[in-house]
C-alpha cells in the first residue's frame, strides 16, 4: 500500500510534493499515517490551497501577517479570522509547539487568498520551523496545478524550500491518451514546447517523461540533497501498470532516485487494489 515507507520518509523529514494530481490527498494521507505512528504533523504549502476538511486535519491555522496575529480556527471553516486580538506574530512558532503538543497534526497557512482558499508560508520560514523540530514531519504542498492531472512547471515554480529532505513528484496517469490542452494539462504550451507536439496532440508516457527529464522543469529547481521520489496515480489496472513501468523506464535515473506508482481515490475509497509498487 501506499506509506511513509513507500517514499523512505521518517521523523525530521520536510517533504514538498509537487507536481500534479493528488498532492493534497497524498500530504493528508501521510499526515494521517505519521499521526498513527505517533508523530506531529504539520501540513502547509508554499503556494495556495483549499481549506482543509475536518476529516483531513485536526486544527487549521491562519497566520495572518496583515494584523500581526496568529489565528486559530477549527478545521473546515471557511471565512476570514476574527478581528480580536489573538496572538502576537512574532511568538507564533513557539505557540505552533504549544498547539502540536494538544494537536497532533496541524495544517498552517499565512491567510485567505479567496473564498476557501489560503496562501503558503515563506520557503524560509518553513526551514527554520525545521529546524526547530517542533514537529517530527513536515508536508509542504509546494505547487500549484489548479487540480489538473498533469503539468510542466514555469520559471518560477515548484516553491522548494530548500532543505526539503524529500520531493515527491506526482503524475496523475489520468492524463495518458487525452489530448494535450488545457483541460487536462496545466500549462499545456509548455508542455507542447518541451515534448516537441501540437496542442491537441495525444499525451503518452514518453510525453510524460519528456517534460520530467527537461532541464527546463525540475532539474535545477529540487534541492540537490533531497531524496527526489516519482509517484504515479491513477494506476488500477494493468494497463495503468503498464504505462507506469513505462514511465519507470524512461525517466532519468539521475533526478528521480525511486519511483512509487498506486491509486489514491482507491485507497480514499478503502479498496487498495494490489498494485502498488515501490522502486527499490
Amino acid at each position: 500500500m501506499i506509506s511513509l515507507n513507500s517514499f523512505k520518509i521518517g521523523r525530521g523529514d520536510l517533504v514538498s510534493l509537487i507536481g500534479s494530481g493528488g498532492k493534497t490527498t497524498l500530504m493528508y494521507k501521510l499526515a494521517r499515517e505519521a499521526v498513527h505512528l505517533g508523530m506531529k504533523v504539520v501540513s502547509t504549502t508554499t503556494t495556495h490551497i483549499f481549506v482543509p476538511a475536518p476529516d483531513q486535519t485536526e486544527k487549521f491555522i491562519l497566520l495572518n501577517r496583515g494584523n500581526g496575529r496568529i489565528g486559530v480556527r477549527g478545521s473546515g471553516s471557511t471565512g476570514p479570522t476574527s478581528s480580536a486580538p489573538l496572538h502576537a506574530y512574532a511568538p507564533s512558532l513557539t505557540r505552533l509547539g504549544e498547539l502540536l503538543n494538544r494537536y497532533h497534526h496541524v495544517t498552517v497557512a499565512r491567510d485567505y487568498a479567496e473564498e476557501n482558499k489560503v496562501r503558503g508560508l515563506r520557503p524560509e520560514l518553513l526551514c527554520k520551523l525545521h529546524t526547530l523540530n517542533l514537529a517530527d514531519l513536515i508536508l509542504v504542498e509546494a505547487d500549484g496545478s489548479r487540480q489538473k492531472p498533469f503539468k510542466a512547471p514555469k520559471d518560477q515554480e515548484p516553491v522548494i524550500p530548500a532543505c526539503s529532505t524529500h520531493c515527491i513528484l506526482v503524475v496523475n496517469l489520468d492524463v495518458i491518451g487525452k489530448p494535450l490542452d488545457e483541460k487536462y494539462v496545466h500549462r499545456s504550451q509548455i508542455v507542447s514546447t518541451i515534448a516537441g507536439l501540437s496542442l491537441g496532440d495525444i499525451v503518452t508516457p514518453p510525453v510524460i517523461c519528456s517534460v520530467i527529464n527537461s532541464p527546463k522543469t525540475y532539474r535545477n529547481k529540487i534541492p540537490p540533497d533531497a531524496e527526489t521520489v516519482l509517484f504515479l496515480n491513477g494506476v488500477n489496472s494493468s494497463q495503468r501498470r503498464a504505462w507506469a513501468e513505462s514511465i519507470q523506464a524512461g525517466v532519468d535515473r539521475g533526478l528521480i532516485h525511486k519511483v512509487v506508482w498506486g491509486d489514491l481515490f482507491n485507497w480514499k475509497q478503502g479498496l487498495e487494489t494490489g498494485l502498488e509498487s515501490g522502486d527499490e
